[in-house]
Order: structure tokens, then sequence, then C-alpha cells
């Protein structure tokens, strides 16, 4: 995997945080580091619209660039990204995890580990959690 700046269009490369500590090695953590809010207003979503999350995915090796990504299966991922946030949050905080995020990222579970266990686009992700692009300034570009 190459590293954040070199796989991100020039213009978001510079706002982008670098990666969380660990982040290389648990796919989960940069998962969860695809937006950001940040000072004066700026900030980025790597999964703001269907082109930004196949730039992420093909940067994972998790697609090939010929697959078509819909804004339904971008959704999709922002609100797995709100309930993997919401795990990670309960962790540090030390208190129980929310029901709906544990299901939501046990159904997608499959997803991760076994590609061919749910057509693209199946698997119900739950509800939303916080997931939307952020500030209007937010861009993938």
């Amino acid at each position: 995997m190459t590293s954040r700046d070199e796989r991100l269009p020039d213009a978001i490369a510079k706002t982008v945080l670098p990666p969380a500590p660990g982040a290389e090695r648990y796919r989960s953590l940069d998962f969860a580091d695809t937006s950001a809010a940040l000072p004066a207003g700026r900030g980025y979503g790597l999964l703001a619209a269907p082109e930004c999350a196949m730039r992420w995915l093909t940067a994972h090796d998790l697609t090939t660039p010929d697959v078509r990504l819909y804004e339904v299966c971008a959704q999709r991922m922002r609100t797995l990204r709100g309930h993997v946030r919401a795990l990670f949050a309960a962790r540090v905080a030390g208190t129980t995890p929310p029901e709906d995020s544990l299901h939501a990222v046990g159904a997608a579970n499959p997803l991760l580990t076994r590609p061919d266990a749910h057509p693209l686009g199946t698997a119900d992700f739950g509800t939303d959690r916080g997931t939307g692009a952020g500030p209007s300034s937010v861009s993938c570009r």
C-alpha cells in the first residue's frame, strides 16, 4: 500500500491528517479516518462520493478500478464507517458498544473477510450513524 499522500489527489492530500497509529496494520482504523472536520470549516471526506470511495477502495486493494460504485454503495460505506467509529469510541471510553453498531459491523464482517459471502450491495448495515459528508467544503478532490 502506498502512503496516504501518494494515493490522493493533490488538493486533498494537503489537508488529510496523517494515518492513525496502527492504520497500516488495521484497515479498520484507516477506514474510520476517511473523514474529518478540520479548523476553519475545512475537512475531507474520502467516501464523500462514489468516485472518492472507489479511490479509497482501490488504494487499499479492495476492488479494481473497473468496478462501478453507486451513491447507494458509498452511503452504505459511510454508514458502516459511523458504526466502526462508534465501536472505537465505546472501546476508548470503556463503555458498552451500541447494539446497532455491533449488529451492523457483524453483518458486514463476511463482506470484509469473504468477498463472495454477499453480492455487492446486499448487506444491511443498519441505521445511519452520523455519516453525512460533513462540512460543505468537504471534498474528495
